[in-house]
This record gives structure tokens, sequence and C-alpha cells, in this order.
């Protein structure tokens, strides 16, 4: 059994598009995505129609969690 590479995406603007590839793999896992503004927070979490990871605003919270 192979290990899942996790990863949090700092800023959903341009994250999104590592979100859109990153989705493409089979070992890879986005625990967490971390955004001050909201409506960007929102427009990367419909990227996961079924569970949505962990979601911040505040970066030293995503960054412990």
């Amino acid at each position: 059994m192979s290990k899942k590479l996790k990863f949090g995406i700092f800023g959903t603007k341009r994250g999104c598009s590592f979100i859109a590839n990153l989705l493409h793999f089979n070992n890879v896992e986005i625990v967490a995505l971390c955004d001050k503004d909201n409506k960007a927070l929102e427009n990367a979490k419909k990227m996961f129609p079924n569970n949505h990871p962990a979601t911040f605003n505040d970066f030293d919270e995503f960054i412990n969690s």
C-alpha cells in the first residue's frame, strides 16, 4: 500500500489551477485550504464535490493544523 502525499493549499485564487492538477493523481490528498478571501475559499471548496478539505482564513491556524 502506498502512502498519499498530503498537500495544503495557501491562496486559493491562484491555487485553483494547482488543485485541478493535483486532483488527477491517485497518490495525492489535499487536506487543507487557506485564504483570507471567503469567496475564493468557497469557490475552491466547490472543486471537491464529496468531501472538501479543512478550510482556514488564518495562516497560523492553517500551518498548525
